[in-house]
């Protein structure tokens, strides 16, 4: 198990398709964790931004995506207990 030492960043973007190039410079040799939605567009996201963050030198990247019945980070967030957000994110991610 990877010990966090410090809070990690998050990066919203508007859409699964959306992240670009340009912004994966920022998070060079750091661990990403990507939260895309439930579903075949956050899967094909997932896919393209993880491509894209190795691609420019991110040193891990994870996945989390949320358990059912949740479609996404928010509805997870409203609809659980807020703070098992970060902690379900931190402990059930994977790498890819």
């Amino acid at each position: 198990s990877q010990q966090i030492t410090a809070a990690p960043a998050v990066v919203a973007v508007p859409g699964a398709g959306t992240f670009k190039r340009e912004h994966a410079a920022a998070l060079r040799d750091k661990a990403v964790i990507i939260a895309f939605d439930r579903d075949t567009a956050g899967d094909t996201g997932a896919a393209r931004t993880a491509e894209i963050l190795h691609t420019a030198g991110v040193r891990t990247v994870f996945r989390w995506t949320p358990p059912p019945p949740y479609k996404d980070a928010r509805e997870y967030h409203d609809r659980a207990e807020p703070c098992r957000l970060m902690d379900s994110i931190l402990k059930n991610r994977n790498r890819i």
